[in-house]
């Protein structure tokens, strides 16, 4: 899984400050006074650490299922504006062609342009009116003599599940944990990690070492989730690939 130098930063800076805590805590309390509560300091720790897992597994699993879900509908936009497109071909001349060529508009547009807006939470007016153009052309399509009715009530419906999946896709890039939740997460970690740095060992080395992998490795997951979270904008994305080769089959005149 890839991961960005913030990320990076994040995990790196987490497991240095827990070292310092742990030096802190260390200097200013003597082991033996840790001693006296090191049974009740394992008995609550271990506990605090099964919940704090068990809420770390929740919210990663439904942030990776959210993930997937971005990247099904994707999947889905593309094909419906493909069906779209080939469904289009049996529209009338004067409209055939600014259909089409509509088609491969809206797949350049959400490509270039609202693909990398959504990145930055925003998203592109240019690809809505070009939907709205392709509903107006159909419209226009039942005023021409000899337009098939079929063809045109199936472009409607191909347009409304385009238009569709194209509003699911920009909720999911604006998607965002809960604050509530992300309070948590962090408060979780911090409690795990003291009653980690609280263990009475005599070996200060061995004890820094597991408790430095242990706040790194939580890093990661908080770190995971944040990417997860967001779809479209973060180390781990959901990217254009399946427009783009939508586009490159897309009829063309």
């Amino acid at each position: 899984m890839p991961i960005n130098s913030l990320g990076l930063g994040m995990i790196v800076g987490t497991a240095l400050l827990t070292l310092v805590v742990l030096w802190m805590v260390r200097r200013s309390i003597p082991v033996e006074r840790l001693q006296h509560s090191h049974d009740l300091t394992v008995f609550c720790g271990t506990i605090a650490g099964t919940v704090y897992a068990v809420i770390l597994a929740f919210i990663l699993f439904a942030a990776w299922n959210d993930f997937t879900t971005a990247q099904t509908v994707a999947t889905d936009e593309a094909v419906a504006l493909e069906n779209t497109a080939y469904i289009g071909q049996g529209l009338p001349d004067p409209v055939r062609a600014q259909f089409e060529a509509d088609a491969r508009k809206y797949a350049r547009l959400v490509i270039d342009q609202e693909w990398p807006a959504m990145a930055r939470g925003e998203v592109s007016p240019a690809v809505r009116q070009t939907l709205e153009n392709m509903g107006e052309e159909v419209l226009r399509a039942r005023a021409i003599p000899g337009a098939d009715p079929m063809i045109l009530d199936h472009l409607i419906t191909y347009l409304a599940v385009l238009q569709a999946k194209r509003q699911t896709r920009l909720l999911e890039s604006q998607s965002a944990l809960p604050p509530i939740l992300w309070i948590v997460l962090i408060a979780g970690a911090v409690v795990t990690l003291m009653f980690s740095i609280l263990v009475a060992t005599g070996d200060f080395a061995v004890h820094a070492l597991h408790t430095v992998l242990l706040a790194a490795l939580l890093a990661l997951v908080l770190v995971s989730i944040q990417d997860i979270r967001s779809p479209f904008s973060g180390a781990v994305r959901v990217d254009a690939s399946y427009m783009q080769k939508t586009l490159e089959r897309l009829p063309t005149r």
